[in-house]
Parts: structure tokens; sequence; C-alpha cells
């Protein structure tokens, strides 16, 4: 894996707030270094590493657009 890539995963959708990403378009995706799905009740081990993100429908992930654009421009140029 390059650094210019990271691997975001999200739910299925659904009753667990995944994403529904479509191919072919382009997305803002903000999201976090852990999983909001627990451990605690789950043989699943969910992926972590340095480029792997996790989304879900409650977080600002949004469609590429020229509003969440500008906005993310203004935040950077405010650090």
């Amino acid at each position: 894996m390059s650094r210019d890539t990271v691997e975001i995963y999200t739910g299925l959708g659904g009753g667990d707030c995944g994403v529904r990403f479509e191919i072919g378009k382009e997305y803002i995706v903000y999201g976090k270094k852990s999983t909001y799905f627990g451990q605690k009740n789950n043989d699943f081990t969910f992926p972590k590493g340095k480029n792997i993100f996790w989304t879900d429908i409650c977080s600002r992930t949004t469609l590429k657009n020229s509003l969440e654009t500008t906005a993310i421009e203004n935040y950077k140029t405010k650090q």
C-alpha cells in the first residue's frame, strides 16, 4: 500500500449505519481509526492500521461537492 492509499471500511447498510458508496463517484470521507462495532460480543477481528479508517452515516461523509470542499479548505487555512 502506498502512502497516498487508504482503506475505508463501513457497515453493509440497513441497521448497521453503513455508507452506501457507489463505484465511479467521488466522496469526501470523514473517518475514525476504530469502528463503532464493539469487539465484546463479536468473534470477528476488525481491521486496524496506519491507513485504515471507518466511516458511517452519522459522519459528514458525503458525495464530493463544492460546499464541503470549501469548508475543508477554510478549516485548513485556520490551522
